[in-house]
């Protein structure tokens, strides 16, 4: 009957999922992306984690990289924008460069995380590397994005562009 017991807990504990993903339960994919973020100078983070950043003081910088007309539809609570692309992975231009310092502002120590629509979205991850390579040195990539963040919100909760932080 105990072998039976233990068998039954077994099962059901492999057969659970996870709710949201944490350090030890992240999807497949998370390894690899990982990896990458890491040779870029940046790390990755979930949704429970830009909650906690976001109880720091001072907050980190919320930059969401996705068009223009979709961050004027709803994005993060504070978030600034600056649109990236595909054609930024060879290198920022001098204009950009500039305007990315401008809402980043001088205190490189200062944690920036950088977000666009989701996991699939490549623009994160060049806009994540080219802010480590300017020197900031607390970047992370939210990979979940704003789709992870609207996921995670309360769903009573009208997010526009005033969404507040999942569990507020």
């Amino acid at each position: 009957m105990a072998r039976i017991a233990v068998c039954l807990a077994l099962c059901w504990a492999c057969l659970i999922p996870g709710q949201g993903f944490g350090a030890n339960d992240r999807p497949g994919w998370w390894t690899d992306a990982a990896l990458k973020a890491e040779k870029d100078g940046y790390s990755l983070i979930n949704a429970a984690e830009l909650a906690r950043l976001l109880d720091v003081d001072p907050p980190p910088i919320l930059l969401d990289v996705r068009p223009d007309y979709e961050f004027a539809a709803g994005s993060l609570p504070g978030a600034v924008n600056l649109e990236f692309d595909l054609g930024d992975r060879s290198g920022l231009s001098p204009e950009k460069r500039a305007r990315l310092g401008e809402l980043l502002g001088p205190d490189t120590a200062r944690t920036v995380v950088v977000f666009c629509r989701d996991f699939q979205c490549l623009r994160s991850g060049i806009a994540a590397r080219g802010v480590a390579r300017m020197g900031y040195l607390r970047v992370f990539r939210f990979i979940e994005g704003h789709r992870g963040w609207l996921g995670t919100a309360s769903k009573d909760q009208d997010c526009g562009q005033d969404c507040s932080a999942p569990g507020q």
